[in-house]
Formats: C-alpha cells, structure tokens, sequence
C-alpha cells in the first residue's frame, strides 16, 4: 500500500509539471501540422480524431497541447483505441520536434520500435506500455537523455537491457515489467540517482545489479517480481541508503546474506516466495530500525524465530508462513505494539505444542493473526478488538482449548472472521472433528 500511494505521488506530480508549463491557445505551426495530420491518416480512427482540423486552435484538438509559439508539446494518446494498430511510432512524430510528453498506453500496437523514437530527444515523459512492441529496439529508448519517466511495460520486447539504461540519469519513474528482458539488470542501473520508482517485474532477469543508485533525492521503490534471480549479491543491501522498498517476491533466492540488516532506512522488504534456507537467527533483524513491513512466507527457511525481532517497534505486517520454523513464539514479540498483520502459519513445529503466548490478545492494532497448521495448544487467542473491528482469526488445526467469543455460525456479514476448526475447543475431547465455531 505504501508503495502504490508514492507511486501514485510521483506520476501526478510528473503529469503536473510536465503540463504546467504549456498552453494551447495557439495556431500549430504549419509543418507540424502537416505531421499531425499524417498522423491522424496514419493512425486511422482514435477516440478524438474528429477534432484533429487544419487551422484550428491547438486548443480543439483533444489529445494534444501545444506551447504559446504554436509547437506541439504533448500528446496523449492512452486508451484512443486507434485503428490501424501496426503502425508503431509513425515516421510524423519525428517532426515534432518541442515534444515533451507521449503517451501511447493501452493501444494493443503491434510494431518493433521504430528508429523514429530516437528523433525525439527533447521527450521527457514516454508511456508505451499495454501495447504489443515487440523485438530488441528497446536500446533506441537510451538515447533519450531527458526523460523524467518512462513506461515500457507489458509488451514483447526482448533481450538484455544493456549498459545504454544508464545513460537516462533523469530518470524518476522506471517499469520495463511484463517483457521478455533476460540477463542481468545492467550495472548501469547505478547510474540513475534521480530515480524514485523501478519496477523490472515479471521479465526473464537472472541477476541483480552490483548496487543501487547514490540516490538524491533518496526514497527509492525498487521491485523484481518474478523473475529468475538466484542471489543477492553482498554489494547490493550495503549500497541501500535511500531505498525504501525492496520487491523481490517470486524468485530463487536461496541464500540471504547478513548485509540485509545493512538496510536501515528500509520500509518494505518482501522476499516471499523464493527458496531461501537461511535460518533467521544468522540476521541481525533489529538493525532494521525504520522496517514496516517484513514478508519472508513460502520459503524453506529452518530454524527459531528470533527474539530480536522485537526490536522492530515500527514493524505492522510480519509474514514468516509456509516455512520449516519450530520452537516456541518468542513472548518478546508482543512489545510490537504497531503490529497489524502476524501470518506465522503453516509451519508444522512452530509453538512445539505449548501455549500461544497471550500478549497478543491485548495488542490494539492487530487486524489480522494467522496461525493455521502450527503447534500450538493452551487458550485460544482472543484479540481484544473484537468483533467490532473486522478482527480476522485463522487459528486451524492446532490443539486449543477454550470457548470463542463468537458462538454459532457467523453470518456473512459478520465482520469477525473466525475460523477455528480442528482443534479441542469446549473440552471436545476428539480434537480432529471440532468445526463448532464460525469454521469457513
């Protein structure tokens, strides 16, 4: 969540800048209006092409914005649904020689990139994402120096990004998600110390950069979903300063290197779903002072949960399910007073059948405890929001005794979640068959 609303921050705040300065009460000039209507002939139908008329005010022609000589500045052609989509990046635009801002998203264009786009070096802000660009012409895009943002996702391009992404030191805004980029993201990456907002999501990548960015201004998301990373190398967390979100949910890692606790302004960490085993006792979690929120579920990581942990007063989403932990839950953990999601299920052994410790019941902020497949027996939790809040209990197949303080079936509307079946609660001696209590 924290993540998508700074997204959203920096793309309003770019759109405002990059439009501010502009006005279209002004007459295009005559060869670029000659381009613009090539452009509508070569386009065919769009939403808006209509008003596209020689001697018209810049002003009727919707999609397009012009600055007060007369030069067309912007055009905003997401979601027009033109017609004639193999035409790509139609040779006219290489007349518009004031363009700062191009906008083809969500056009299912079905085009390689064509060498037009590298005419086009005053753009600052280029979106071609939701299109069907295919090829490896993506390298074309480097030699636009002074973008700001740029927006090449969900496409079918491919082959490696290349050292020529670092060239684009103004960058803010940086998704090449949805490809078919393989290799390593570029050391390059580097380079780009403007930059607040990368995604690389969801591509072929098998390797991440050396470092990150010297980054100023700093708060940097930085996200590599599903990919085929199989590391992280050591150069990387101690180069964090600055970052604020790590996404590297979906991947192989396998190994975590103690460098992690070197990410002190770190918010987010997300290393969900890959195949790491290193234990949690060989990191030291309490140097992570600013962390809000820690996903390591769907791993093989072995071991105890550490009491250091604790140390994390900011912490509000702690996830550790689907691993192979055991041993008791440290007591410790119920000093985090921010905590609003605890997930720690489906590990076998965790709790080695003793008591779920009953300081969680009075953590005010806790929204959300998830302890289904541990081991845990004594007293049910009882969460002291209640059923006023929306609390969410997922307490399955453990040994708990006790009886809930939702009794019956809980209506749909309800918005205390309860699901405790298979366990011994109301002194059910067969533990296996007690579904009694709101168990869906």
């Amino acid at each position: 969540m924290a993540r998508s609303i700074s997204s959203l921050f920096l793309v309003l705040s770019l759109v405002v800048t990059s439009s501010s300065l502009y006005t279209n009460a002004a007459v295009i000039k005559p060869g670029q209006q000659t381009a613009m209507l090539s452009l509508k002939s070569a386009y065919g139908y769009f939403q808006g092409q209509s008003t596209w008329q020689a001697g018209k005010d810049c002003s009727k022609w919707q999609r397009v914005q012009c600055n007060s000589a007369g030069d067309v500045t912007h055009i905003h052609f997401a979601n027009a649904m033109i017609r004639f989509t193999g035409v790509g990046i139609a040779p006219a635009f290489s007349v518009l020689s004031k363009l700062v801002f191009l906008s083809l998203y969500n056009n299912s264009l079905t085009a390689e990139i064509s060498s037009v786009l590298t005419t086009l070096t005053t753009l600052k802000r280029l979106d071609l994402s939701l299109n069907r660009f295919y090829g490896s012409g993506a390298s074309r895009i480097w030699k636009l120096s002074q973008l700001t943002y740029l927006d090449i996702s969900h496409n079918l391009l491919v082959g490696p990004l290349g050292a020529g992404l670092g060239a684009l030191t103004s960058l803010a805004y940086l998704d090449v998600s949805s490809n078919y980029f393989r290799g390593a993201i570029p050391a390059a990456f580097s380079n780009l110390a403007k930059l607040q907002y990368s995604s690389f999501d969801a591509c072929f990548f098998t390797a991440l950069p050396p470092e990150f960015p010297a980054l100023d201004p700093g708060n940097l998301t930085f996200s590599a979903e599903r990919n085929l990373l199989m590391s992280i190398p050591i150069t990387f967390p101690a180069s964090a300063a600055g970052v604020f979100s790590i996404d590297l949910w979906g991947n192989l890692l396998t190994t975590l290197p103690t460098e992690i606790a070197l990410m002190t302004e770190l918010t987010v960490l997300n290393l969900a779903s890959n195949q790491i085993s290193t234990p949690l006792e060989e990191i030291a979690w309490g140097e992570l002072a600013a962390i809000e929120e820690l996903y390591l579920g769907r791993n093989a990581i072995n071991g105890t949960i550490p009491t250091d942990l604790a140390a994390l007063t900011t912490l509000k989403h702690l996830h550790l399910h689907t691993n192979q932990l055991y041993g008791s839950l440290p007591d410790e953990l119920t000093l985090l007073t921010d905590l609003i999601s605890l997930d720690i299920g489906l590990n076998p052994s965790l709790g080695d059948g003793g008591d779920f410790p009953l300081g969680f019941n009075e953590l005010q902020s806790l929204m959300r405890l998830v302890i289904v497949g541990d081991d845990f027996s004594g007293p049910l939790p009882q969460p002291a929001l209640g059923a006023e809040t929306g609390f969410y209990l997922d307490a399955r197949n453990n040994s708990f005794t006790g009886t809930p303080k939702v009794q019956g079936v809980c209506p749909n509307a309800h918005p205390y979640k309860l699901r405790v079946a298979w366990n011994c609660l109301d002194n059910e001696a067969d533990c296996s068959t007690n579904q009694r209590v709101c168990a869906r």
